[in-house]
């Protein structure tokens, strides 16, 4: 297949440094209205060093600290979720399922057979008085997708997935004593398509809107009628690289993310792998090309793959932005001719993981939306995401993650060369 191409953190020692400093300003300042006034009132003395206090004692509560460690943070909070069990009917049958695993739209199928997984089963509660929230695994994007394939890709199709699907689901659902609990504030469901809960119906969309909702595209400039804040949470996109053909970056890198010299030859792209996928879990093969280090490292400054090369500055697809990734006569020579810039419209699988295992940026511009599968796979590969274009993209966890020491965010659609 050929590709087609969202805060400074205070550790410890940082907080001792400014204990240090502000106590070291307050005692000047207290010095020199001292010094002011020694001359009537002589018996005033300050120490000649700045005043000591005892610490304070740690936090025992591993919920109460911050930033908390991953590793132990929720497993002593008693964050539960439970997982309806939806009556056969309303359940996607096989082949959707199966056809989904090629879906950029995926990523509520994964997330949904990570949580019955270890270690992600301790999470959840089979018991609904325990629960903190509810999770509905309803598919509506693989519904979708199943249809459009069916159909010949005709997106504008929806194969009745209100009245067959949404529908009598939230009519299952809302008769539970656990959505009445809270008139269904406290359930969630996934809406990882491009816009939303858009594709479906005014009755539909007011029988879930309690809820809130998984997405994969968070915008902030569509005034919440496809990102809410505080009430959606921003999630992961699935990508065709990591989660339908499972290429895996350690198979591709060494543990200091350096990239190997030989790697293993891939079979022909043929079928998605039915099963999720663990991206930090390499083939057999790994051990042997670990010691075969590539001597010239990273040599691709910044890197690119995907459409672009007929969008004109005024198009609405990205905002005009790839209008400069690739060159425009009598106008530029696009990003593709700066050196060490590796700018093209598609790469084979195999050569699209060997050369994110080489690169060292990737930019990453605006397409239908504002987000981008390729945030993941350059992570995963340990490329550094170049956001560009992209104002009022929000990322998944916002407000836990160091988004801002993991990506670079530059040239912003609405600012100038002059930077306003």
């Amino acid at each position: 297949m050929k590709r087609r191409k969202r805060s400074s953190v205070f550790t410890p020692a940082k907080v001792s440094l400014v204990c240090a400093v502000t106590c070291t300003l307050v005692y000047l300042r207290i010095s020199r209205s001292s010094h002011a006034q020694s001359s009537t009132a002589h018996s005033l003395s300050l120490p000649l060093s700045p005043p000591s206090f005892p610490p304070l004692p740690a936090l025992q509560d591993p919920c109460k600290k911050w930033p908390q460690d991953p590793q132990t943070a929720c497993n002593n909070c008693s964050l539960k979720i439970y997982v309806y069990d939806l009556p056969e009917h309303l359940r996607l049958g096989r082949a959707q399922e199966d056809k989904c695993r090629w879906s950029a739209y995926s990523s509520e199928l994964h997330l949904t057979h990570m949580l019955a997984s270890t270690p992600a089963a301790r999470y959840v509660t089979h018991d609904p008085s325990e629960a903190n929230f509810f999770l509905v695994p309803l598919f509506p994007a693989c519904y979708l997708f199943h249809c459009w394939d069916t159909a010949g890709w005709n997106r504008d199709l929806r194969c009745n997935v209100d009245e067959k699907l949404i529908q009598p689901a939230m009519a299952y659902i809302q008769s539970q004593p656990s959505w009445q609990r809270h008139s269904g504030r406290d359930h969630v469901m996934f809406h990882p398509m491009d816009f939303g809960d858009t594709y479906y119906s005014t009755d539909s969309r007011v029988m879930m809107r309690q809820m809130s909702y998984f997405v994969t595209n968070g915008d902030a400039r569509t005034n919440g009628t496809i990102y809410r804040p505080r009430k959606d949470v921003v999630i992961p996109s699935a990508t065709y690289l990591l989660h339908s053909y499972r290429y895996h970056p350690r198979d591709y890198l060494d543990e200091h993310g350096h990239p190997l010299s030989q790697m293993p030859k891939r079979p022909k792209d043929g079928t998605a792998v039915s099963d999720h996928v663990n991206i930090y879990e390499p083939t057999r093969a790994r051990k042997w090309f670990a010691s075969k280090r590539d001597p010239t490292g990273r040599t691709i400054l910044a890197y690119f793959r995907g459409l672009g090369a007929d969008v004109q500055p005024d198009d609405e697809y990205s905002l005009g932005v790839r209008s400069l990734f690739y060159g425009r006569k009598g106008s530029h020579d696009g990003f593709a001719s700066l050196p060490g810039f590796d700018v093209s419209v598609e790469s084979e699988n195999a050569e699209y993981a060997v050369e994110l295992a080489h690169a060292r940026y990737g930019l990453t511009p605006p397409g239908h939306t504002l987000d981008s599968t390729r945030i993941w796979e350059y992570l995963a590969f340990g490329v550094v995401p170049v956001i560009i274009g992209a104002d009022g993209l929000v990322l998944p966890f916002a407000q836990h993650l160091p988004w801002s020491e993991m990506t670079r965010a530059s040239l912003w659609r609405n600012t100038n060369a002059n930077g306003s």
